[in-house]
């Protein structure tokens, strides 16, 4: 086994502990309002359909209180969107 393969095996068993999955949908979120545009983390996906990223009350694509644990802050908003499709494709592809 590949030292990649066991880096994905021990991240899955964090994930399924926080997320109740395995292999989760990821996305780029907010976990701090400074007026930026770029998103400053990444997260799973929440199935929570009581938040709404469109309402004008609440600043777009935040980390709320259901949504699962798991969030990632990074520096660079281009990076986190390149992470958010890694973790994606091999949540898709259903890998280790």
């Amino acid at each position: 086994m590949s030292t990649l393969d066991d880096a994905r095996r021990a991240a899955r068993e964090v994930l399924l502990a926080d997320t109740g999955e395995r292999r989760p949908m990821w996305r780029q979120c907010f976990t701090e309002h400074d007026g930026s545009e770029h998103p400053n983390a990444i997260a799973p996906v929440c199935s929570d359909d009581n938040h709404d990223d469109n309402d004008p009350n609440v600043y777009p694509c935040s980390v709320y209180p259901c949504c699962p644990d798991t969030v990632i802050e990074v520096e660079s908003h281009v990076i986190g969107a390149y992470l958010v499709e890694l973790l994606n494709a091999d949540a898709e592809d259903g890998v280790a």
